[in-house]
């Protein structure tokens, strides 16, 4: 046994998903660190999991790099007092060694030395400032908003398969619960939307969905996709300028943001053509700003159908006898577009959760 299998769960519709209007003074508790539950039994068994690289591709050492793909050990900043009372939780220990398959692998690029440097600044000061690390905060439209992103996860459904290693950072990031009782992984960000374009993160700044979600969590990272909407605008201009003041707001709060590509569209029409010069945007913004990067669209690329469902907008999910499971990361589920953001994201939280001070 590598992972844990609960019963399936539904998956939130897009566009149906409630919002907590939480700005202000953040509202939560850490779960205790000697509560049984079933995590528990998960990592006592991924402890002793022997590596399983997924297919025959050439794979990735979970156990070496500062910036590389995964791995190294927990930190202080990870456990260090950050503004609240109660302060984080025991550490859960480091992550287990496991691999990455190359063809996943990079869509998570390396850290260069300024981007080691800007990130290990940005979680000083930012920790400095009362951010949370085990807390991270996700910014975009119907594709973040949907209950297939990281949703099942706060909600106890999730089947890690080989990536059993990940069980640490998973249990990390679902310790803190806000008022609603859920954590940064199930939590209905004031900051995603369905149908929304990059303006309307901004919209009323200072008093925007952006930043009254970062007041309300005080989160040390962010997961930032947005663009798919800015498609049917075709403003280039004002799409990269967005980028630029959503990473600007985030690194002046003490954010780190984790910039990711935006999937195909396959619908008919303009959008499909724009993909490109959008992803060259985000691709861009991220190297200037040295942050980190998912390069989503690379390795959705290589899905089936581009990983797209039938609409032609949003990412697939793989089904298990008709129930949508979008974190169970079997290989065969990872041949749809949400499995496969989930893993990568995950994979990210788990590199900067063990990044080296």
């Amino acid at each position: 046994m590598s992972s844990l299998r609960l019963p399936p769960c539904v998956a939130i519709p897009a566009l149906l998903s409630l919002h907590l209007a939480a700005c202000g003074t953040p509202d939560f508790v850490v779960r205790p660190a000697d509560a049984a539950s079933a995590s528990d039994a998960v990592l006592a068994d991924a402890a002793t999991t022997p590596d399983r690289p997924l297919g025959a591709d050439a794979a990735v050492d979970a156990t070496t790099r500062d910036g590389g793909a995964v791995g190294d050990a927990v930190t202080a900043d990870d456990t260090a007092a950050t503004g609240d009372d109660a302060g984080p939780p025991a550490d859960v220990g480091p992550t287990m060694p496991g691999t990455v398959p190359a063809s996943i692998a990079r869509a998570l690029p390396a850290f260069d030395d300024p981007t080691l440097a800007r990130v290990r600044g940005l979680r000083t000061a930012g920790i400095a400032a009362g951010n949370r690390p085990d807390v991270f905060a996700k910014i975009g439209d119907s594709i973040t908003e949907a209950g297939g992103f990281l949703q099942d996860i706060g909600d106890g459904y999730y089947d890690l398969q080989d990536y059993a290693w990940l069980m640490p950072t998973l249990t990390y990031f679902d310790r803190v619960h806000f008022a609603d009782a859920r954590s940064s992984f199930n939590r209905y960000s004031t900051a995603a939307m369905g149908g929304w374009v990059s303006a309307q993160v901004l919209a009323g700044d200072p008093a925007s969905p952006l930043q009254n979600e970062i007041a309300a969590i005080h989160p040390l990272y962010a997961i930032v996709m947005i663009g798919t909407n800015d498609l049917d605008r075709d403003n280039l201009p004002e799409y990269t300028a967005n980028l630029a003041r959503i990473a600007t707001i985030l690194e002046g709060n003490g954010t780190v943001p984790i910039f990711s590509t935006i999937p195909d569209r396959t619908d008919p029409g303009g959008p499909a053509a724009r993909v490109a010069s959008y992803n060259t945007a985000v691709r861009s913004l991220a190297a200037s700003h040295h942050v980190p990067l998912i390069d989503y669209w690379l390795v959705m690329h290589d899905l089936p159908g581009d990983g797209i469902s039938d609409d032609g907008i949003h990412p697939s999910i793989w089904r298990n006898m008709g129930d949508p499971q979008a974190t169970d990361f079997r290989a065969e589920a990872l041949q749809y577009g949400y499995n496969m953001r989930n893993l990568t994201a995950l994979l990210m939280l788990d590199r900067l959760r063990n990044l080296a001070p």
